[in-house]
């Protein structure tokens, strides 16, 4: 069985953001492939049905983007599954241009926290994945902060372009699921690109992830932290403070903080 997972946040808010296109790529596919109803399907909902004579099951993973991988732990236990010959991931991507795509059968994470829980969970980069170009057509423009960008929603026009490759990409996919020949899945504007510039291109893509591109990824894993999540962390870490740490460190901090510092401590703290 073929296991195509598109990746994005769970919840309404999120549905119609660049972050979520993959999602948009598996209901397209459920719809013109004719596949069944979505259903709950552990932690993930699931679409199935036939290409061809070849099974194949829709996913879209219920746990939050950093937390992908969860969703594909059953296949793992399948007797005869492969990520690296029955997997196909459908991703975002910041680092290629709007109403472009790319389809490879390896590759790094790119600093993608979905990809990176994938690949944590099969133990390698080894398995298919669809990139879908967010990044703005105009070259000048800038996106501005990394994680508002993403988790922001297409304009109208670009929505248009997103929607105007879906015919291509269904090709694209239909074609990973029936052939293992990766010059026939590939598009033709990647066809001039070599395995050498292949690295070249996921190291340039690599350098691009700033400190302050980490600091935005680690407020977007933030985000997808509940209140209940919050209070159990919270509890956990006060466990593990005694009183006497507590007074300790209280002073240290007093000692340090100077009455203006901490006035503006207090404002960014109510900000």
């Amino acid at each position: 069985m073929k296991v195509i997972v598109g990746l994005g946040n769970p919840g309404k808010k999120y549905e119609m953001t660049r972050h979520n296109v993959g999602w948009w790529v598996l209901d397209h596919l459920a719809d013109v492939w004719h596949f069944d109803a979505w259903r709950r399907d552990g932690e993930a909902v699931a679409a199935d049905g036939r290409i061809g004579t070849t099974r194949v099951r829709l996913v879209k993973p219920q746990t939050f983007m950093n937390l992908s991988g969860v969703a594909i732990r059953p296949y793992m236990r399948r007797l005869g599954w492969s990520g690296l010959q029955d997997l196909l991931v459908l991703v975002d991507d910041i680092a290629i241009p709007l109403g472009t795509y790319r389809l490879r059968r390896s590759g790094s994470a790119g600093g993608h926290n979905g990809l990176k829980s994938i690949e944590a969970t099969l133990g390698t980069r080894d398995y298919a994945r669809l990139r879908v170009g967010i990044a703005p057509i105009d070259a000048n423009r800038s996106i501005g902060d990394l994680a508002d960008f993403v988790l922001d929603r297409f304009g109208q026009d670009e929505r248009q372009v997103v929607m105007d490759l879906m015919l291509t990409m269904t090709s694209a996919v239909e074609a990973w699921i029936t052939t293992e020949d990766e010059k026939t899945i590939t598009s033709e504007d990647e066809k001039t690109i070599t395995a050498e510039d292949e690295k070249t291109i996921t190291a340039e893509d690599e350098k691009t992830i700033t400190a302050e591109d980490e600091k935005t990824r680690r407020r977007e894993d933030e985000r997808t932290i509940t209140t209940e999540d919050e209070k159990t962390i919270t509890t956990e870490d006060e466990k593990t403070i005694t009183t006497e740490d507590e007074k300790t460190r209280r002073r240290e901090e007093e000692k340090t903080i100077t009455t203006e510092d901490e006035k503006t401590r207090r404002r960014e703290d109510e900000g």
